[in-house]
């Protein structure tokens, strides 16, 4: 579950509101992200690019079409 503090939908516009309700990050994936954090020594932000990077129809389903 992605938590927020409720005024948070109030600073982000529709778009991005629909982004983030559509995300799906399976615990496998967190896993990988983790491994290349602890084992690799990647930032957790280049952690996450590179899933995504390999992961793109994952990331494309997170559209704000859903």
């Amino acid at each position: 579950w992605l938590i927020g503090h409720e005024s948070l939908r109030d600073s982000l516009d529709a778009d991005t509101l629909a982004i983030l309700q559509n995300m799906r990050i399976p615990v496998e994936a967190v896993t990988e992200m983790d491994r290349l954090v602890n084992v690799d020594g990647l930032s957790p932000r280049d952690a996450a690019r590179r899933w995504m990077a390999n992961n793109a129809d994952a990331v494309a389903a997170w559209g704000a079409n859903g």
